[in-house]
């Protein structure tokens, strides 16, 4: 898969890009069809950035960040950290 055949969401003003491999994040589809209720996309955050999504209690979150921190629910992530909700 090419970087051409992805899907880019975004929010916060641009600070804030989604590449959505699976499932569907913003009203985008992903470049591949999951057969579950997996959503999957490489997230990048500018400074200042900020994204606010709503989860199913029935559903879980997994997430490594590679590079910098993030504050999730008032908790810093620091780099090559995963964190799983």
């Amino acid at each position: 898969m090419q970087q051409n055949e992805i899907s880019t969401t975004s929010w916060d003003d641009g600070k804030v890009v989604a590449n959505v491999i699976a499932g569907k994040w913003n009203n985008i589809n992903g470049a591949f069809d999951a057969l579950t209720e997996l959503h999957l996309a490489m997230v990048q955050f500018k400074d200042g950035g900020q994204m606010k999504i709503s989860i199913p209690k029935i559903q879980a979150i997994f997430l490594y960040v590679i590079k910098g921190q993030l504050i999730i629910n008032d908790e810093v992530v620091q780099k090559h950290h995963t964190i799983e909700m």
